[in-house]
Parts: C-alpha cells; sequence; structure tokens
C-alpha cells in the first residue's frame, strides 16, 4: 500500500507540469473574466486570492471588522465565525474548536510564522493581539497542500497592517471592573522603505459572572453534573472545597485578572520591479491569575483488572487525594509569560517566476503555579507522586526556529504551479522551582533547593515538500495539490523518581521514507462559475495527517509502553453553492461539510499511561450565511449585514473500555446549532451602529447515569453508566455606537453581552454584562 501512494505521488508531480504545457496553445481571448490574468488566482468581490482559499469553507476578518467591533485578541474576532466555539480551557487559556474538534488539529500563522505550542498545542489565542492585522482568513476543512500536514481541520491565517499613506493610531478604553486598553500604532512609508509599530496595554480587573447564574443555578448545575446522590451520598457529605468555592463565589472574580504588554514592529523595503525584503519582529509579556472548575465526577474503569472504583468525595483524610478529586478548582497564576518572535522574508520576481520565502524564530517562557482553590492555599499537584504536596512553579521553555521557500511559477496566464520546502526545528524544556523557602520547605530544603531543576527536554523536527497547481479555464478553477511530511523525533530527557535527569526512551521509527512518523496528503477542489455573477458551485476535499505532540510522545517512557501510536489521519469534503445578487451585493451561501478523523489520538488524563488511538470521530453538518452590504440608502446610511446558521452532527465511533475517552456516541461541548449574526449601520454623519453576536443550542457533556458495582469484577465496561446531560444555551450579543467627529476623532460606548449572560458550560462561565467607553484618534 506504501509503494502505490509512493508511485502515485511521483505520478502526480510528472504528470502535472506536462498537463499544463498546453496552455501556451489558448489564446487570449478565451481568458475568463474570473481570474487574473498576473497570479492566477481567483478574485471574488473584487479581491485576488489562491482557489482554494475560496473554494473551501473560508471566512475573512479585515482591518474595519477589527476596529468596529473594538476587538482586542484573537478570540474576539473568531467568536463570530460560523462553526467555531470559543471558550476558556481548563488551564485558563482560551482556544477555539472547529466544528467539535479541538484547536490542536488547527495550525495558527501569523505573517508565516507558525505560532501553535510546539509541545502540546495549547496556545492561548487571547494572548495573540489583532488590532494592527490587515486581515484574518479562517478555512474549515480543506487546506492548501503548500501547509503540509499543517490545518488539519482548518487553518487562521493572520496578516499584519502595511500602509501605502503615513499614519498614526492612538486609541484608549476603559469597561467596568478595571478593564482598561491603551494601543499606539505608527506607519512611516519612505520611498522604498516602510516602517510600522504598535505598541498595546490591556489590563483586566477580573468581572462579574451573569446575574442569572445565580446560588441556586450553580447549585442545580453542580447537582446535576456531579451526581454524588447516585453514590448514597448526600450535598452536606461532599467534603471538596472545590464545591463552596463554586457555589458561593459571588461579586468580581478578581482572580480572572491580567496584565498584557505588546510591541510588533514591521520593516520593508521594495525594490525596482516589485521585489521586496522585510522581518516581522513582536514581544509581548503577560502575567494573569485564572479560574475555573472542573467535573471529574466519573467512576473510573481499569481495564487490566476489570474493576471499577468510585470518584472522591471526601478530601479531608488525605490532602493528595485533591487530584482525584469528584470536582476540582483549577487556579492557575502566571507570574510571567514572554511571547517573541523574529522573521525575515522576501518576495522577488523573475518574469514568471514567483519566489518568496522567510525564516522564523519563536521563543516562549511561561512560568506557572497551579491550586486547587480559589484562595490559592491548596496546591494543585504534587511535585513528586505522593511524596512532596507544596506549591511549587512550573517553567516551560518553547522554542523553534525554521525555514521556507515558496516557489510559484506561471506557465500560462490560466495556469500557476506552485511549490513548497519547509523545515522547523523545535525545542521544548520544563523545569520546576521552589516558590520561596517558606512556601515549599521541603522542596527547597530537602530536595532541590531554591533554583529550577530540570524535568524535561525534547526536541524534534519536521520537513515539508508540497506542490500545488491552478488552473483557471473558463467556467471551471481547479486546485490539485499533494505533500510529503516527515516528523523526527530527536531527543527526549526526563527525570526519573530518583531525581535525576537523564537520557528517558525515543519511540521506535514507523516511517515510509525518512523521520519517525511520514505522510503524504492530498487536496483537490473545484469552483465552478455555474452562472455568470449569479451561481458558483463547489467542491473540495483534503487528507491531512497529525503528528503526536511532544507532550503525547513525552508519556511513552519505555518500550512497554509504546504500543506504536499511530498518527491520526483526517478526511474533510466539503461542497457547496452560492447565490450572488445586485452586482455581489447580496449573497447566499450554503455548504455540506464533513470530517472524519481516523485513528484519533486521546490522552488518558489523571494518570501516566501514554495516549491511545482511539477510533474515528466524524462531524458533517450544513452552515449556511446570507451576506448583504448596501449602497447608500437614502443617502445616509449603508448596511452590512452577515447572518449564519451551522448544524453540527458530531458523533464518536470507538469501543476503548475507557471512560476518559469513550462514554457514548456524542462530542462533548459541541453545539448541534450555532447562530451568528452581525449587522452595521454607518451614518453619513460618521455614526456607527453595531450589533453582533451568537447563539449556541444543546451542547452536552457526559455524567453518570447508573454507579457501577466497584467490586467484583463481574461488571464489564459499558457506556450505558453514562449519560449526555444538556448545558445551558447562551445569547451572546454585543452592541456598539461609535461617532466620528473633527475629522481624526471617534468616541464610542459598547456593552458586550448585552442579554447579561452565562457559557454553556456552567463551571466555566465567562463575564456577564460589561460596559465599555472609548476614545480613538488617527493622524
Amino acid at each position: 500500500m506504501k509503494h502505490r501512494i509512493i508511485l502515485s505521488a511521483i505520478l502526480f508531480l510528472l504528470i502535472v507540469p506536462l498537463s499544463v504545457i498546453r496552455a501556451e496553445e489558448m489564446s487570449e481571448k478565451e481568458k475568463s473574466p474570473a481570474t487574473d490574468s498576473k497570479s492566477g488566482g481567483v478574485i471574488i468581490r473584487g479581491k485576488r486570492t489562491a482557489n482554494i482559499e475560496k473554494i473551501t469553507t473560508s471566512s475573512t476578518i479585515d482591518s474595519s471588522d477589527v476596529t468596529e467591533h473594538s476587538d482586542k485578541t484573537l478570540d474576539d474576532s473568531l467568536k463570530n465565525i460560523p462553526g467555531l466555539q470559543v471558550g476558556m480551557h481548563k488551564k485558563g487559556h482560551v482556544r477555539a474548536k472547529f466544528r467539535g474538534f479541538d484547536q490542536n488539529r488547527v495550525v495558527i500563522l501569523v505573517d508565516g510564522i507558525p505560532l501553535n505550542d510546539i509541545f502540546s498545542t495549547d496556545i492561548d489565542i487571547s494572548e495573540i493581539p489583532v488590532s494592527d492585522i490587515s486581515e484574518i482568513i479562517i478555512q474549515r476543512g480543506a487546506v492548501s497542500a503548500l501547509y503540509g500536514t499543517a490545518g488539519g481541520v482548518g487553518i487562521i491565517n493572520i496578516t499584519t497592517r502595511r500602509s501605502d499613506v503615513p499614519f498614526c493610531e492612538i486609541k484608549a478604553e476603559y469597561g467596568m471592573y478595571d478593564n482598561y486598553n491603551l494601543k499606539v500604532s505608527a506607519g512611516e512609508p519612505m520611498g522604498g522603505f516602510y516602517l510600522g509599530v504598535t505598541g498595546e496595554y490591556d489590563h483586566s480587573g477580573g468581572y462579574e459572572v451573569s446575574a442569572k447564574l445565580d446560588k441556586a443555578e450553580r447549585r442545580k448545575w453542580f447537582d446535576r453534573l456531579i451526581r454524588y446522590d447516585l453514590y448514597g451520598l448526600d450535598y452536606d457529605d461532599v467534603l471538596l472545597p472545590a464545591k463552596d468555592d463554586y457555589i458561593n463565589d459571588t461579586g468580581i472574580w478578581d482572580h480572572t485578572e491580567h496584565d498584557r504588554y505588546s510591541l510588533s514592529a514591521k520593516g520593508i523595503y521594495t525594490f525596482h520591479g516589485g521585489s521586496e525584503a522585510g522581518i516581522n519582529t513582536s514581544y509581548s509579556f503577560k502575567k494573569a491569575d485564572s479560574n475555573s472548575f472542573q467535573a471529574n465526577a466519573l467512576s473510573n474503569y481499569n481495564a487490566s483488572s476489570g474493576d471499577w472504583s468510585d470518584p472522591v468525595f471526601d478530601v479531608t483524610s488525605d490532602p493528595f487525594l485533591i487530584k482525584k478529586a469528584a470536582f476540582r478548582n483549577r487556579s492557575f497564576v502566571w507570574p510571567e509569560i514572554h511571547n517573541f518572535s523574529l522573521s525575515p522574508f522576501f518576495k522577488s520576481y523573475f518574469g514568471d517566476l514567483l519566489v518568496k520565502g522567510n525564516a522564523f524564530a519563536t521563543y516562549k517562557y511561561a512560568m506557572q503555579e497551579k491550586y486547587a482553590s480559589t484562595d490559592e492555599s491548596l496546591p494543585g499537584d504534587t511535585v513528586l507522586a505522593d511524596t512532596v504536596y507544596e506549591p511549587f512553579k512550573t517553567i516551560k521553555e518553547y522554542a523553534s526556529f525554521g525555514a521556507s521557500l515558496n516557489p510559484s511559477y506561471r506557465i500560462a496566464y490560466w495556469n500557476r504551479l506552485s511549490f513548497a520546502f519547509m523545515y522547523n526545528y523545535s525545542i521544548y524544556n520544563e523545569s520546576e522551582q521552589a516558590i520561596s523557602a517558606e512556601e515549599s520547605p521541603a522542596i527547597a530544603a530537602t530536595i532541590f533547593g531554591l533554583d529550577p531543576f530540570p524535568v524535561k527536554r525534547l526536541e524534534a523536527s519536521a520537513f515539508t515538500a508540497a506542490v500545488e497547481e491552478e488552473v483557471n479555464i473558463g467556467r471551471f478553477n481547479i486546485t490539485l495539490g499533494i505533500s510529503y511530511d516527515a516528523q523526527f523525533f530527536h531527543v527526549f530527557k526526563n527525570r526519573e523518581a530518583l531525581y535525576q535527569f537523564e537520557d528517558a526512551y525515543v519511540v521506535k521509527n514507523d516511517s515510509t521514507l525518512l523521520g519517525t512518523k511520514d505522510s503524504f496528503n492530498p487536496v483537490a477542489g473545484v469552483l465552478y462559475t455555474a452562472v455568470d455573477d449569479l451561481l458558483l458551485l463547489r467542491l473540495a476535499g483534503s487528507i491531512k495527517t497529525r503528528f503526536p505532540s511532544l507532550s503525547e510522545y513525552s508519556l511513552i517512557v519505555d518500550d512497554r509502553r509504546d504500543n506504536g501510536l499511530k498518527p491520526e489521519r483526517s478526511y474533510n469534503l466539503n461542497t457547496g453553492f452560492e447565490l450572488l445578487f445586485l452586482d455581489r451585493m447580496l449573497s447566499f451561501r450554503n455548504d455540506y461539510f464533513i470530517s472524519r478523523v481516523k485513528d484519533r489520538i486521546e490522552k488518558i488524563t489523571g494518570g501516566i499511561d501514554p495516549p491511545v488511538n482511539i477510533g474515528e470521530v466524524v462531524s458533517q453538518g450544513i452552515e449556511s450565511i446570507i451576506t448583504w452590504e448596501s449602497m447608500r440608502i437614502a443617502g445616509i446610511v449603508t448596511v452590512k449585514t452577515e447572518l449564519s446558521y451551522t448544524f453540527i452532527h458530531a458523533r464518536m465511533h470507538d469501543d476503548t473500555p475507557e471512560e476518559k475517552v469513550n462514554k457514548g456516541k456524542y462530542l462533548e461541548n459541541t453545539p448541534v446549532h450555532q447562530f451568528c449574526a452581525d449587522v452595521r449601520l454607518r451614518f453619513v454623519s460618521g455614526t456607527l451602529v453595531a450589533l453582533w453576536g451568537y447563539s449556541t443550542v444543546n451542547q452536552v457533556v457526559y455524567a453518570m447515569r447508573k454507579r457501577p458495582e466497584p467490586f467484583p469484577a463481574e461488571t464489564p465496561f459499558s457506556t450505558f453508566y453514562f449519560e449526555a446531560v444538556r448545558l445551558h444555551d447562551p445569547v451572546m450579543f454585543n452592541i456598539k455606537v461609535s461617532q466620528k467627529f473633527c475629522e481624526k476623532y471617534e468616541a464610542y460606548l459598547m456593552c458586550k453581552n448585552i442579554f447579561d449572560d452565562y457559557n454553556a458550560d456552567p463551571f466555566i462561565p465567562g463575564p456577564g454584562r460589561i460596559f465599555y467607553a472609548g476614545i480613538s484618534a488617527k493622524f
């Protein structure tokens, strides 16, 4: 089978260039008005872009969207995208799910620099500022082969701003509960040189949870999801500190605070003929407190013994049980998080050949402290399993270095062949450290002292070679591509029980050609203009691989645990149509999508077991979008409207006897229905009225349905013991009214979450209603 794949790839690379030589024989008169003669890209609504971005399901956010919604970070901008769910993760990080699939299957790029966490892909999108973007392209499903394995179910591609005219912008915003933001941005083109700089400070003093989630409502959700009654207990028998923290925590959640500083700069020099070279760089610093609650109230099944054990509802006798508590507080303190990136780049034209390339270096330093109570009096983890129970710092360092080269050759006005060659080397270091001699006396005095001591070091690299062809003939815009990707796992050092930091086991190689693991990843798509300026038809598909992450590899510590963990394979297909009216001012787009992730990698959380491949997950559904941007109505106002509805049918197909990964057929925290709306009225007086937001319906999580008998071992594993509990259906909408004056100034009032609702997950409810006021100036 592997040989057939290799042969197919070689034939593809040979046949595609030969098949397009016929371009020279075609007449210029046959050129389609839907293509751009210089680039071969598709023009949709006046903007040239790569074929695949418009064939697959995609959305574009531009700088006006960010400004008119007063978005500050990436999570703000993504909340209104169809098929995406944005929310806080248990560690306090904000993440996005694509149609039910976690963010670790999505690649995030800023000016071509990959930002994904190289260890566990646990990137916090609330650390990515968007106040200086040119556009954000969000693709769901099939993505270009030129990204290699990146973007198994989607991609977020961010481009920062470059201005053709000098500018300076200043913005200040203040919100309730001591939330405020200050931003200064400036750009100056000087002949062939351009320099742009942006600095921003963002502070949050916390928030109040919605008044709808009062003490009685919290008690209702606690009883519904923790199910202590199935184990013969009353509410007062549940002796867990997180229970009281959650039920009685009212007022301002001042344990959800942060300070973030960011600085970015861009320098570009343009040569005669349009070639250019430049550099992008950015630095940010953040310190934060985060707080969430987590249900862990499932009976645990031990597959080796066949026994069930009950959840832990009482930790008073043994503090080490806090990690296994049926209801836990996840309170994280981040004393410092540093992010740095540097990327020189170039673009050169050689007749019909365009060559683009960049190199990049990224570094992240993150220090965290884990606690199991809101007041941070209880440590959230043990520095050594079941031996030392004191608070400590975990220090994580991520470094990545790489380069990419992207030649693109215009064989004919209707045909372009593009290549990608990418390589990166990634290093992850993890250390632990006593907070102080007073707070961590055992760690400091008897084990490691006050200096950081190493815990893990992993090194890996990856290589991609890809080719993609774009053909634009008549009414057809076609994309065909394939990538070869290889992952190399080089170094694994681990601290053992005797406190030794030494070389650990490295997983066995399992590749066709190169590396520890490798794969071929094809993509294909076609856009057909069935009726000019009226009807477009689309069909796109891709196969992508997700190699195990360094975090997943790090749990395979010896050959007994090396069970041949396989890469995931995601199969994506989307097809649909788009109707265009009124010279494309009004459109209706409808897409059917299906993504099948086979051999899905899942961690067995809460233990030392390595991850496993479970059966498969299938997410399919319908995404419908209506957009309308009017001409000036009655000479006073223009209207921009986008309304969308997404139906998601996500199912798990697995028979693994492990409750942490197999509790039933439903995909947790994935809504069946999602509604998004964005309406903006722009008046000639300089007034803007914007109303936008979303609602999700029918998300579920699993709770116990029935208590399995703990002993004897005659009680087999079954998903019957678990039930899907429907969560809250939130309605999250915002309104903003702004007014321009004296040509250069703008003032606004904004209310976020005007209906004072809370998130679907009541244990991570998010802020209630908050009012903001702001002012900006542009020179």
